[in-house]
């Protein structure tokens, strides 16, 4: 995410999110969205450019969270995944950590959008790993780790979406919401 950008569409779309219960934000920066939920945890890397001054509850790499089985009722990143290398360890630990019928809210960019990002970052020699989705690849990789109920979202009400493909303006969000499996699914 950039440098403590707030995204009001993103905002929008979490406020419905809210219920009250446990909620987790991996890669969290300077964690924007911490005044939406009333229980919330931030984490991200210790290397992250917010872990100094920023103070949020945790630092520590998504693969390994130190949370107990069956903790969290909602665990979301934004514009986070796709730096994720290893990323089927960190959706099996997510699903560790989520209560039974617990959600994952994915909300990344777009390949479109990566792609100008990855540019970007190899012009200014900067280096770092992007991972591109599909949404069936997606799925696939939810799915083994655990999650059911796959399905992706739109941030805007229909009519704006299609405004936004008649113009040309292109989607900036892939929004993709899963619930944990439990044995009875």
């Amino acid at each position: 995410m950039g440098k403590g950008t707030r995204y009001p569409e993103i905002e929008k779309l979490l406020n419905k999110k809210d219920n009250g219960g446990r909620v987790l934000e991996i890669g969290a920066g300077a964690g924007k969205y911490s005044h939406i939920f009333t229980n919330y945890i931030g984490s991200d890397l210790p290397t992250s450019e917010y872990s100094e001054g920023e103070k949020l509850e945790l630092y520590c790499d998504a693969r390994y969270m130190p949370f107990k089985k069956d903790s969290f009722d909602l665990v979301f990143g934004v514009a986070t995944f796709y730096l994720i290398e290893n990323i089927s360890e960190v959706f099996d630990n997510i699903w560790q950590i989520l209560k039974p019928e617990g959600m994952l809210l994915l909300l990344d960019y777009t390949e479109r959008t990566q792609i100008k990002i990855r540019r970007r970052y190899f012009h200014y020699g900067q280096e770092g790993h992007f991972s591109f989705w599909t949404l069936s690849e997606l799925k696939r990789l939810l799915n083994h780790s655990g999650f059911g109920k796959i399905k992706k979202l739109l941030l805007y009400a229909p009519i704006i979406e299609l405004a936004r493909f008649i113009f040309r303006r292109p989607k900036r969000w892939l929004v993709v919401q899963a619930r944990k499996k439990t044995y009875s699914q």
